[in-house]
């Protein structure tokens, strides 16, 4: 069997976002969660114009896998937005349906609207409980519904990096994501991070996370009052707007996820085992 092997960078307005790999497997049914993808995590290694890299997409006829690429050298199962924004645009044009799978054990169903290179995306999640707590003086939001991600209010204490409070907080695995928020209202800065280190922009299910606690954690709504998250980036402070969250069928919530434009570059036509 054959796959196709494309490399791909989101955009914001022109601004890179997103670098990964993805393999287009779509031709046999298999499950990707047990390939060796080390040889792929090795091709979506750091891209210097990108927020966020290392991303690897394995398109199947069961749906759409994302892997974050680990410092080891291994991969792990994530949920990542601009990742199947680029996936989504290697399945044709127009409307597209398609299940997602990440760290969640059943895949998350999405509905996308292609129009040239722009993707926007409406992800359908169960609608989670945030879980709030206090840790080292600092209120913490914990939220599963896309990764596992803990929104800590505050400044860090003194001699705690960020990588200390993730693994701290949510234990080493490299699939769970920490936001710092500090300051209030139009003050307010997020920093996202990673496993591999902080985040160079503001990624789609860091704000879609941060949106769906806001449902149930009203006291969030003062970080944002209107509606936007600012974070740092290489080119100075940025805003991003917060996705919007709708009640759906089921007790499950509709995200409807930033536009994002796709470029693709195709590679190689892979031999699969």
């Amino acid at each position: 069997m054959t796959g196709i092997l494309s490399t791909f960078l989101t955009h914001d307005r022109g601004r890179p976002l997103t670098f990964g790999i993805i393999a287009d497997r779509r031709r046999e049914r298999f499950d990707p969660r047990t390939m060796d993808l080390r040889d792929l995590a090795l091709l979506a290694g750091q891209n210097a114009d990108a927020c966020a890299y290392g991303k690897v997409v394995v398109i199947s006829r069961q749906g759409i896998f994302t892997f974050q690429a680990t410092p080891d050298g291994g991969t792990a199962p994530v949920f990542c937005g601009n990742s199947t924004a680029a996936a989504i645009g290697c399945l044709g044009s127009g409307m597209q349906r398609a299940s997602v799978y990440g760290v969640a054990d059943t895949p998350y169903e999405i509905t996308a609207r292609i129009d040239g290179c722009a993707i926007n995306q409406t992800w359908i999640v169960p609608a989670a409980s945030p879980q709030e707590s206090t840790w080292r003086g600092c209120r913490v939001v914990f939220l599963p519904a896309l990764n596992d991600y803990a929104l800590v209010c505050g400044d860090l204490p003194a001699g705690i990096d960020p990588e200390a409070a993730r693994c701290e907080l949510l234990g080493a695995d490299p699939a769970c994501k920490l936001a710092i928020i500090s300051g209030v209202g139009p003050d307010a800065i997020v920093e996202f991070h990673n496993s591999n280190g902080r985040h160079g922009g503001a990624p789609q299910t860091g704000l879609a996370t941060i949106a769906l606690a806001m449902r149930t954690v009203p006291w969030l709504e003062n970080y944002f009052t209107d509606g936007f998250v600012t974070y740092p980036s290489q080119a100075g402070r940025r805003r991003a707007r917060l996705p919007v969250t709708l009640p759906a069928a089921a007790g499950t919530i509709s995200v409807e996820m930033p536009t994002v434009a796709v470029e693709l570059v195709p590679l190689a036509m892979e031999r699969v085992a």
